[in-house]
């Protein structure tokens, strides 16, 4: 499975890379990649990556949103 994700509050390169190193290394999923133009992540593996990815995702978001 291929999932494109948009997280809106994660807006700058650094907090991108460091979702895509979160992804990396808590979850395994070494097929993350990182369109830093449209602010996008897209991740590759099992459904079960993919959903826990989502929830690794929605919990950085809701964390940059928070952050002034």
């Amino acid at each position: 499975i291929i999932r494109v994700f948009y997280p809106p509050h994660i807006s700058t390169p650094k907090g991108i890379q460091e979702t895509l190193t979160l992804l990396r290394s808590k979850l395994y999923i070494q097929k993350v990649f990182n369109y830093t133009a449209l602010n996008a992540l897209v991740v590759r593996g099992s459904a079960d990556q993919i959903t826990k990815a989502e929830q690794l995702i929605q919990a950085q978001d809701q964390l940059a949103k928070a952050t002034p």
